[in-house]
């Protein structure tokens, strides 16, 4: 029902049937509540720890919108969700787990926990189906706030996932879009500041020449630093199909 394919910008594309969908994500505890969900966003970095292994997993982590997303780097796994409950120190998400090593959707895990805003996020979850149990504990990232420009993420980047397929990335000083991979696939269209003083960026791509994951992604883009600051590009976008994320290296 929810596949992992190999496609968008030649990293991690996976088949969501409709995000939050299939696998019961959508039927969360209900719309935010209590606060206004901006409060709690930001780009997050630390550990995820899996009762069952035993082993703790960096993580990074977006939340903006309300809309939640963990990234496991290590595992290629993307979890992605929606805060369902905000108070003044506690919440509520569900998150749908994906993996890239062919079997796609996993389960539904409900978290929750405290947080303090633009400091951290600590809690607990739990899978719907699996007897998966952990801990999270994520601090926001000094990247988030840095503000964001057309002229700060502008650049060419490039990234290589680990079939050998590569994408170039070009993001122009006015905010345009465009790329190609070696599988053919070409990218064309915008990304716009969020937040003029946070390091969020939305984003609108097209995919054409791609065969069944042609048409138009939409979702979030955040610079990151890995040799230098500002020279990793984060991406999550997704459609009613498919969820696709990754970094990319600034040229």
């Amino acid at each position: 029902m929810k596949n992992y394919r190999k496609a968008l910008l030649a990293l991690t594309l996976l088949a969501t049937t409709a995000l939050m969908g299939c696998g019961g994500g959508g039927g969360g505890d209900g719309d935010t509540a209590q606060m206004n969900v901006d409060y709690i966003s930001g780009i997050y970095a630390g550990i995820v720890h899996n009762d069952v292994t035993g082993l703790d997993y960096d993580t990074v982590g977006l939340v903006y919108d309300g809309n939640v997303y963990f990234v496991v780097p290590s595992e290629g796994e993307l979890s992605a969700g929606r805060v369902t409950s905000l108070t003044s120190n506690s919440f509520k998400a569900y998150m749908d787990t994906y993996v890239t090593d062919g079997t796609g959707y996993v389960d539904t895990a409900d978290v929750t926990g405290t947080w303090l805003a633009e400091n951290w996020i600590k809690g607990s979850y739990s899978y719907r189906n699996l007897a998966i149990t952990g801990d999270v504990d994520l601090t926001i990232s000094p990247t988030w706030v840095r503000p964001a420009t057309n002229l700060a993420i502008s650049g060419i980047y490039v990234g290589q996932d680990a079939f050998g397929d590569t994408v170039t990335l070009t993001i122009q000083a006015d905010g345009d879009v465009f790329g190609q991979d070696t599988l053919g696939c070409t990218y064309n269209g915008t990304v716009t500041p969020a937040q003029p003083d946070r390091n969020i960026y939305r984003s609108n791509i097209t995919v054409a020449n791609c065969g069944n994951f042609d048409g138009v992604f939409t979702g979030y883009m955040s610079l990151g630093d890995d040799q230098a600051q500002n020279d990793l590009l984060l991406y999550i976008l997704t459609n009613a199909d498919w969820l696709a994320y990754g970094f990319l290296n600034r040229q």
